[in-house]
C-alpha cells in the first residue's frame, strides 16, 4: 500500500509505504517498496498553509498546479529524485488524482487525472468582480495522457466527462471478463451542475462504469452500479477509490477488494474535514456487492493518528515482500515543487 496520511498535518501530507500482513489485505506493517519497474505518481497539492503555497480551495480549483510528482524504483526501496511533470494544459485549473494504468492495446500506460478547464487568458483571482478571473468554478474532468516511460507522453486529452455527475478520482480496473471496471467519485470538487445519482440521498458519493477498452468513449460506458458507499454505511461523502484484485491465496478465497476513503458517522478520526480509508470486499467486480470490513491492522504511521487515505494497493512476490520488510525507509523523499527537477513531458506520437 501506498498513501498519504492525515490531512491537517503536514508529516501526513507525505507518501507512505507499508506490507500486508501475511496474505491479508486488511491487516499492514508501515514500511516501504520492491520490483521490475516502478513509477510513483502523485498530486502536486499540500492544503495544509500558505508556506506550502495553499490560498483557498476556489484557488485550489481554478489556480492550482498543471503538474505532478513522479518518482521511479528499480526495487521500491531505493527511489530517483522527484520529478515535477507538466501534464495539463494551460486552461486547466488544477491537476488531481493522477491513477496510471497499462493498456494492452496501445502498448502503453494510460495515465489519467481529473481538472477544472477555463477559458485562454483566464486566471486564479480573489476578486470574484475580475473580468479575467476564473469564477464562477467549473467541473471537473477526466483528462489523459499515454507513456511508455513516464518520460515520452502523447499530448492530454479528454478522457471521459459525465454531464451531470462528477468524474472526480477515477480508477480503472479490468476484470478478467473482457471489460475495464471504472470506479469513481460523484462529484467534481466544485458542485457546478451536478446531480448526485441515487437523490435524495445527501451524499457525494461513488458510482461503477464499465467498458470493452480502456479509452472508450464516453457514451460507451455503461452504469454498473451507484451510491456503493452510501447503501452500506451512510456516509455522506466519498472519494480516492482504490480497487484490486485479491491475491491466488487470499483468505477470503477469490473476488476484489476496495478502499474508499470516506465520512460516516462516528468516523474516527473525528476531526473536522478529516476523512479515512475504509476497506470493502465484492466476490464479483463485474456484478458487484461491496460490503464493508474490519481493518484488522492499519499501518502506525507517525503521527498520523490511524487516519489513512488517498493511495493504491498492488500484489508484491513474496521475494519483493521480504525484501520491502527488511528495509528502514518510512517515507519517500519528499521536497517541494519548486526544488524538484522540472520537465516537461516530451510528446512523441498522438
Amino acid at each position: 500500500m501506498t498513501n498519504f496520511a492525515r490531512s491537517n498535518s503536514n508529516i501526513g501530507q507525505q507518501v507512505y509505504f507499508a506490507t500486508s500482513v501475511g496474505n491479508d489485505p486488511t491487516a499492514w506493517v508501515a514500511t516501504n517498496d520492491e520490483g521490475d519497474r516502478f513509477f510513483l505518481i502523485a498530486t502536486d497539492l499540500n492544503v495544509d498553509g500558505v508556506e506550502y503555497g495553499w490560498k483557498d480551495w476556489d484557488w485550489a480549483q481554478s489556480g492550482a498546479s498543471r503538474y505532478i510528482e513522479v518518482w521511479e524504483s528499480d526495487d521500491l526501496r531505493n527511489w530517483s529524485q522527484q520529478r515535477h511533470v507538466l501534464v495539463s494544459p494551460e486552461e486547466a485549473g488544477m491537476t488531481y488524482a493522477p491513477e496510471a494504468i497499462w493498456d494492452p492495446e496501445i502498448g502503453a500506460f494510460v495515465v489519467f487525472w481529473t481538472s477544472s478547464m477555463y477559458p485562454k487568458g483566464t486566471h486564479y483571482s480573489s476578486d470574484k468582480s475580475d473580468p479575467n478571473g476564473r469564477y464562477p468554478l467549473t467541473g471537473g474532468q477526466t483528462f489523459y495522457s499515454t507513456t511508455w516511460d513516464f518520460v515520452n507522453s502523447s499530448p492530454a486529452k479528454v478522457m471521459t466527462t459525465r454531464t451531470g455527475h462528477g468524474t472526480l478520482d477515477p480508477v480503472i480496473i479490468p476484470d478478467g471478463k473482457g471489460y475495464y471496471q471504472r470506479i469513481v467519485s460523484d462529484r467534481n470538487s466544485t458542485g457546478v451542475n451536478l446531480t448526485w445519482y441515487g437523490l435524495p440521498c445527501d451524499s457525494e458519493d461513488l458510482y461503477q462504469e464499465r467498458a470493452r477498452s480502456v479509452l472508450a468513449q464516453p457514451d460507451e460506458w455503461q452504469l454498473v452500479a451507484t451510491r456503493i458507499t452510501h447503501r452500506t454505511m451512510n456516509t455522506t461523502y466519498a472519494e480516492g477509490p482504490l480497487v484490486f484484485k485479491a491475491n491466488a491465496a487470499d483468505l477470503r478465497g477469490k473476488g476484489y477488494y476496495m478502499y474508499a476513503d470516506q465520512k460516516w458517522a462516528g468516523s474516527p478520526s473525528g476531526e473536522f474535514m478529516e476523512k479515512q480509508y475504509q476497506p470493502y470486499w465484492t466476490a464479483d467486480v463485474g456484478n458487484p456487492d461491496w460490503q464493508p470490513m474490519n481493518w484488522k491492522q492499519k499501518p502506525d504511521y507517525n503521527l498520523s493518528l490511524g487516519v489513512i487515505r488517498h493511495g493504491h494497493i498492488w500484489s508484491l512476490t513474496a521475494a519483493e515482500h521480504a525484501a520491502i520488510r527488511g528495509t528502514n525507509l518510512r517515507s519517500s523523499n519528499i521536497i517541494p515543487p519548486q526544488e524538484a527537477r522540472l520537465q516537461h513531458w516530451r510528446v512523441s506520437r498522438p
